[in-house]
């Protein structure tokens, strides 16, 4: 199994706080079967704080404590996006940028802002698509975007939701992940991913792992 949207490491963003959380956070992982993390901080957010030039540093120290446990930790981003020419993230796996929009506001430049990573070679996964009031599955834009080959990933907390039930069934989401803040705001039990196979699987195929 892959959790691809964490927060895990440690004095970075609003995540994980320190070494000593994130090795209790991958026990958990390893003890419930994850072979692979994704570590994606905060990147441009306008509210939480990231220390951006640490990053590289913080994630080779998860890393080699990743793989003690036998788990693969791979490094991107979550990248804030306000307009079609955003800053740079991280890719995911050198080739996806997962990027995050404003909850309530509805990004009239998506998908001018896919073009322009399409152009740069990179494919834009849509974290936690649960979260957005703009987000329906009717929206011509959002089958716009589809088309163009945005993915979308869903938090796994919402699969208890009518709405997280409605988009599972859509066959829209790509991606399940926890956005694990940290122990003490894990939204759910890891347990619930073994529920989902086929996004499991269909995950590991996109990410190529």
């Amino acid at each position: 199994m892959i959790d691809m949207h964490t927060h895990l490491l440690p004095g970075i963003d609003d995540g994980v706080g320190n070494i000593d959380e994130a090795r209790g956070l991958l026990d958990a992982y390893a003890e419930a079967g994850f072979r692979w993390l994704a570590a994606t901080p905060h990147v441009d957010h306008p509210t939480v704080h990231t220390r951006v030039d640490q990053i590289r540093e913080a994630y080779r120290q998860v890393k080699e404590e990743a793989q003690q446990r036998g788990i693969t930790l791979l490094l991107g981003s979550e990248l804030y996006v306000t307009g079609a020419r955003p800053q740079p993230g991280i890719p995911l796996c050198g080739h996806f940028q997962m990027v995050e929009f404003h909850t309530a506001i509805k990004p009239l430049f998506a998908a001018d802002m896919v073009f322009h990573f399409g152009m740069l070679g990179l494919t834009v996964i849509i974290a936690h698509i649960d979260r957005y009031r703009w987000f329906t599955l009717k929206d011509p834009a959002i089958q716009r975007m589809r088309e163009m080959g945005v993915l979308f990933q869903m938090n796994i907390d919402a699969v208890q939701t009518q709405r997280g039930q409605t988009l599972l069934e859509s066959g829209m989401i790509d991606f399940l992940a926890t956005d694990n803040h940290g122990s003490e705001r894990s939204p759910v039990s890891l347990e619930t991913f073994s529920s989902y196979p086929g996004i499991m699987e269909k995950s590991l195929r996109l990410l190529s792992l």
